[in-house]
């Protein structure tokens, strides 16, 4: 069994037959489940994905800030007409 999806096969969603349980009551407790996670997040970023994302992020800098005058006015509209 690949340790590194345990809680699929013996953990909470699995058959709950893993030992650990009795003591961390939940795989989110364990150290299995911590040191898989920590190794996910530790890894190397594909150069596609940082080069999706600072252009996605350079695309959202370029467009117009949302107009709150006109929301504001809109608001203040209903505020009239529901006193």
């Amino acid at each position: 069994m690949n340790m590194a999806a345990c809680w699929d096969e013996i953990g909470v969603n699995g058959d709950r037959s893993c030992n650990r349980l009795e003591t961390v009551l939940h795989c989110f407790n364990c150290p299995v489940y911590t040191c898989t996670g920590r190794s996910l997040l530790d890894r190397e970023i594909p150069i596609d994905y940082l080069q999706e994302t600072t252009q996605a992020l350079a695309e959202k800098r370029t467009r117009s800030p949302p107009q709150f005058s006109k929301i504001r006015l809109r608001l203040d509209r209903l505020k009239i007409l529901y006193q």
